[in-house]
């Protein structure tokens, strides 16, 4: 079996324990989100291959919340983290460790987390695939949509819940207002896990 077969076995057994675990507690969704679906905080879905590309328009339009590789698995809670935005999910503590001893080897294990921005700018997961593709720090891209909760434009910089945001390369091109509490879409690469993302384009949500 090869790591992204691997992958892969993990992703379904962590989305079956997810469904499962979503019918014995009688989780109710918003009414105008798919089965399962919470905030940041909440249940995620995990399974499944994804394919990402395209520019930031797309990503957004897509229902893109966040790209790029998991950062931390936390076995007892069930926690799982993407450029600093933790998500919950349902999987057993065995699953859980299987994906943790993945992250553990060393490899990037990326995943593409699909949601929606709620009235208050959080993001809502409604589902998190890992995918096969190559993934290269400091060369892939990554995108992560969020609520700024600290600001420092004389630096350019911002933080988006556990993410730093480094986006000082933007400033050139022209006049960037960002202010606490506005929610952004960035897109741009990461040389490292829980590193500040370098932003190549940012928007405005």
């Amino acid at each position: 079996m090869t790591n992204n077969d691997r992958i892969r076995a993990i992703a379904v057994a962590v989305s079956l324990a997810l469904a499962s675990a979503a019918a014995t507690a009688g989780n109710r969704p918003d009414a105008s989100a798919a089965p399962m679906t919470k905030s940041a905080k909440g249940t995620a879905i995990v399974g499944g291959d994804a394919i990402v590309g395209g520019d930031i328009d797309q990503l957004i339009a897509s229902g893109v919340v966040a790209v790029g590789p998991i950062e931390m698995v936390d076995v007892s809670s069930r926690v799982i983290r993407v450029l600093g935005q933790n998500f919950a999910t349902g999987a057993t503590p065995m699953q859980m460790a299987m994906l943790q001893q993945r992250i553990a080897s060393g490899s990037p294990v990326p995943a593409v987390v699909n949601g929606k921005v709620d009235r208050t700018g959080v993001a809502k997961a409604r589902t998190m695939s890992l995918y096969s593709a190559q993934y290269v720090p400091g060369s892939s891209s990554v995108f992560v949509i969020g609520k700024v909760t600290l600001e420092r434009s004389s630096v350019g910089s911002l933080n988006i819940g556990g993410l730093k945001v480094d986006y000082s390369a933007l400033l050139s091109s022209g006049s960037v207002q960002i202010r606490e509490g506005q929610t952004v879409a960035v897109i741009g690469v990461q040389s490292a896990p829980n590193m500040p993302l370098v932003a190549s384009a940012l928007r405005q949500l």
